[in-house]
């Protein structure tokens, strides 16, 4: 079996490659001092030279297979929380777990936003990943994907060119170092995708300091130009066909207390240019637990309190195809 190697330089931004891309000019956003003790690039030193961003270099045939893995993990996201039209802001804070799981399974903790009819859709989908296969290591690690409106197979990471990062030590494949485990410490990261009002870019944001990651031109993203119609918070875990789905979030099914399993909180959207908001009651909120019985989902919806606010618990031991 294939599995990705990790090797790391920095280098200058191979995105502008893209033909689509040929006029766009790079929207520049600095970040706060990346210090947090949980994300952890792969670098001895704290960060790439000005003008360069970390670079994780892949074999043909590895880029073959995690374009083809990453599309079964994320083609089926849509269709999930209908908010409406013109939502231009998703965010929440998803708990960063390792569960255990084989080498070619994956398991994701993710929020996404899309656009379009089902079979011509843009999808922007970020968040961490555990998965040895795309990975090249079982480290939950920070991941982008997307489909465009002319390519229905998808683009994971940096492996193919349209995605722009910004920051230059946190992107995709950067590590989170420290992990929740069930009934101890609990971590959270938070992910934010928002459309600049101004460029309609779309930008990816993390942690509670904001790092401004980088963005998808406006450019690659036509059916997103006026926001997106589906939002959504979540867990995906995937394995090859015909074999037992992996664990999600801790591993456990929901059981009320939030330092035994996979969650997301404070979770807010915008819709129009109004300010972010919690989802309520009649918003057309679909809860989907999965169709088999191996996962399960608690919705506390909002709790009123400052630091959990809109929350739900999910996840589960897996074991079943």
């Amino acid at each position: 079996m294939l599995v990705a190697t990790l090797l790391i330089a920095c280098g200058h931004q191979p995105t502008l490659d893209n033909p689509l891309l040929k006029n766009h000019k790079i929207q520049a956003k600095k970040s706060a001092a990346v210090n947090e003790p949980y994300l952890q690039a792969g670098f001895k030193e704290a960060d790439c030279p000005e003008g360069t961003v970390p670079i994780h270099r892949t074999t043909k045939e590895e880029l073959t297979r995690a374009k083809t893995l990453s599309h079964q993990i994320f083609a089926n996201i849509s269709k999930i929380n209908l908010i409406a039209p013109n939502v231009h802001v998703i965010f929440g804070s998803g708990a960063i777990f390792k569960p255990n799981m084989a080498q070619d399974q994956s398991s994701s903790v993710n929020v996404w936003v899309d656009s379009g009819p089902p079979d011509y859709v843009t999808r922007l989908i970020a968040g961490s990943l555990v998965s040895t296969s795309i990975n090249g290591d079982d480290s939950p690690r920070v991941f982008i994907y997307w489909t465009l409106d002319a390519d229905k197979t998808g683009c994971l990471d940096s492996l193919c060119q349209g995605f722009v990062q910004i920051d230059r030590n946190v992107g995709p494949k950067t590590r989170f170092e420290q992990m929740s485990s069930f009934g101890g410490a609990t971590y959270d990261a938070k992910f934010d995708i928002y459309q600049d009002y101004i460029t309609k870019n779309w930008w990816l944001v993390m942690t509670d300091k904001n790092i401004s990651v980088g963005y998808w031109p406006r450019e690659l993203v036509p059916s997103l130009e006026n926001g997106a119609g589906d939002v959504g918070w979540g867990g995906i875990a995937m394995a090859p066909e015909n074999e037992d789905v992996p664990p999600m979030g801790s591993g456990q099914y929901p059981d009320g207390t939030y330092t035994h399993v996979g969650y997301f909180q404070n979770l807010h959207f915008m819709k129009g240019w109004m300010k972010p908001r919690a989802p309520r009651d009649d918003d057309p909120v679909w809860e989907y637990p999965g169709e088999l019985s191996c996962c399960g989902l608690q919705n506390d919806k909002d709790t009123r309190d400052n630091f959990w606010g809109y929350r739900f618990g999910f996840g589960g031991p897996g074991g079943c195809g």
